[in-house]
């Protein structure tokens, strides 16, 4: 974070008058001394807040709020200290100058060319001759010219150059383009180039309005000459992708008062929901929401619904939402369109009434995954797969990180909510799904003990596995020829830890395509450097092992393979009786004759049982 030298706060500070600048937000009325006027944070009928002009400072007597200008601007606009700060010096017309001695024009001037390219690129889609084609395009997706206005939606031209010409008369360099992702280098000629040639143009700008980078969709005629549908600019000192949103300069007000954001996907999908009067709406900028979206996004909403798309890729972007929900004192949801749906496409079929009354039925995070994660499970009568996904789901709610915000007796009584409800769906006892819980945490917390930022490359702890899993997987890479044999053994059992899951799973998927499963596509796969690590420690037990004379790899199998199958039948009738306490007397007396049977069969099969 940029630190400022105290002589520029205090210049700013002296140079912007209070009474001025609160009066550009509210009717001040004057008191004695004082204005008064009515606080824009509570429903208030009579004046409760107080500017003091010689204090150069701020009070609200009902909501217990006050300050200076900073803290008046940050509230009343969402701002972080240092933007804050940014927006009254522009305000006052003073230079920033970092303590460090670095002067911030460099910055101003980036925002002053990515102003004037935003401004140039829209003319040119609203009057060119050449831009017709890019009109007919959005014409055609519905959206209006007013909407185009509002957005500042532009057009670039299928011309290498048609950007870089105009540099002469910008007033800046072809550095200045270069460094907000305008114009590219070729490495061949050293010749710069228009990166977003044949492009709508949708300026992405910061909650103050300021062009800060842009995104291009290609125009179907130009895309099999460029296959990438849609870039954005690179990040920049102004753009950092995952703090930032499309339109939220434009729904930060809605978002405000309403007290929630509808995050879309797209950028013709934001736009579309602001022309049917959903202007809380934004969208995410080529990446996943994340935490410091949310970061951002507490500034103005209590409530966030992600719209996903109703295709493939939408359905699976549920772990990191967990995650989300699980790690943000945030009121976080999930609305998935129907399939093959985005917003725009929606809207324009169905209306706004429709798209509000599909809010309605938002799931919240842990519903969502749930009902994701088992899907076409039978959670009664498949209990492989039933304990496949709630696994799944546990691991996931143990990776994430602790709740933030809240005080210990708070988040308990979240955690023993969510516990509660999947008891309820899984039908297992509270109990046993803490523990299991605790067991992950226990596991995560021994892999990352070492973890600091400092060594934030490094991981060096090693995942855990237990030691029959551990010689699983050691047969696995020792003896390639041995997997058909693993995979199907293993077919239908619960092996334990998520890391021997993933490394089944992987050989399983790549044993289908005929690919050869052996220690160097696993090590290809697997990008946590504590995984890998893992696989070569394994690799080098293994290959130790099988050197000696009496191992002998499909007999230990066969044990392992026996093991594994009583490990999980005793699982099995456990969660057998633990459902007996939500059966009733019919289902009790099935459930338990069957739980006889199978020990009457194991008896048989095994006298030392």
């Amino acid at each position: 974070m940029a630190e400022y030298s105290l002589d520029v706060k205090e210049q700013i500070r002296q140079a912007v008058d209070i009474t001025e600048l609160t009066s550009r937000y509210m009717e001040l009325r004057r008191q004695g001394s004082q204005y008064v006027a009515l606080c824009p944070w509570h429903d208030d009928t009579k004046p409760s807040l107080t500017i003091n002009p010689q204090r150069q400072s701020w009070k609200c007597w009902v909501c217990d709020i006050g300050g200076d200008i900073f803290s008046f601007i940050m509230k009343k606009e969402s701002l972080t200290f240092p933007e804050a700060l940014e927006f009254l010096a522009q305000e006052a017309n003073i230079p920033l100058q970092l303590s460090g001695g670095r002067g911030n024009s460099h910055k101003k001037e980036m925002f002053s060319c990515a102003s004037w390219v935003a401004q140039r690129f829209h003319q040119c889609l609203l009057k060119s001759a050449e831009a017709q084609i890019a009109r007919d395009y959005l014409e055609q997706r519905g959206i209006t010219h007013q909407s185009l206005i509002r957005f500042q939606v532009g057009f670039s031209p299928n011309d290498w150059h048609w950007l870089s010409r105009q540099v002469a008369d910008s007033g800046f360099s072809e550095r200045h383009f270069d460094t907000i992702g305008m114009l590219g280098k070729s490495e061949t000629s050293s010749q710069y180039y228009d990166r977003f040639r044949g492009r709508v143009i949708f300026p992405i700008q910061d909650t103050q309005s300021r062009t800060i980078a842009f995104g291009g969709r290609i125009l179907p005629e130009y895309s099999d000459k460029n296959p990438a549908k849609y870039i954005n600019s690179p990040e920049t000192p102004l753009f950092k992708k995952q703090e930032q949103f499309y339109g939220l300069n434009l729904a930060k007000e809605t978002i405000g008062k309403e007290k929630r954001a509808l995050v879309m996907e797209g950028y013709t999908d934001v736009i579309m929901a602001h022309q049917f009067g959903l202007t809380e709406s934004i969208a995410v900028l080529g990446t996943a929401l994340g935490p410091k979206h949310l970061q951002v996004l507490k500034r103005y909403a209590e409530e966030v619904i992600l719209v996903l798309d109703g295709d493939e890729a939408g359905q699976k972007r549920t772990n990191e939402i967990l995650e989300l929900f699980i790690s943000q004192q945030f009121n976080l949801k999930v609305l998935t369109l129907p399939e093959g749906q985005d917003p725009c496409d929606f809207l324009q079929r169905e209306g706004a009434e429709a798209f509000r009354d599909l809010l309605t039925t938002a799931r919240d995070a842990l519903d969502h995954k749930v009902f994701i994660s088992t899907q076409n499970i039978d959670l009664q009568a498949s209990t492989h797969d039933s304990n496949l996904a709630l696994g799944e789901i546990l691991s996931t709610l143990a990776k994430a990180p602790r709740l933030q915000g809240m005080t210990p007796s708070e988040s308990q009584i979240r955690e023993q909510q969510i516990l509660t409800r999947l008891s309820r769906k899984f039908r297992i006892e509270e109990g046993i799904l803490r523990d299991r819980l605790q067991e992950l945490r226990v596991r995560k917390k021994n892999s990352q003990k070492d973890y600091t930022p400092e060594n934030q490359g490094i991981q060096d702890t090693p995942v855990r596995l237990s030691k029959t899993e551990e010689e699983l997987l050691g047969i696995l890479l020792s003896e390639p020829n041995q997997i058909p044999a693993i995979l199907g053994s293993t077919q239908g059992i619960n092996v334990g830890s998520p890391f021997c899951q993933k490394v089944l799973y992987l050989c399983q998927e790549y044993h289908r395509q005929n690919k050869a499963v052996d220690f160097h596509l696993l090590m290809n796969l697997l990008d946590d450097p504590r995984e890998k690590k893992l696989i070569v420690q394994l690799d080098e037990q293994a290959a130790k092992k099988s050197r000696t004379a009496l191992f002998n790899p499909e007999v230990r199998l066969k044990e392992l393979f026996s093991f594994l199958q009583e490990q999980n039948q005793r699982q099995k009738t456990k969660q057998e009786l633990t459902q007996l306490d939500f059966a009733g007397e019919d289902q009790q007396l099935s459930v338990f004759q069957l739980i006889l049977e199978q020990q009457r069969n194991k008896r048989q099969e095994d006298p030392d049982f």
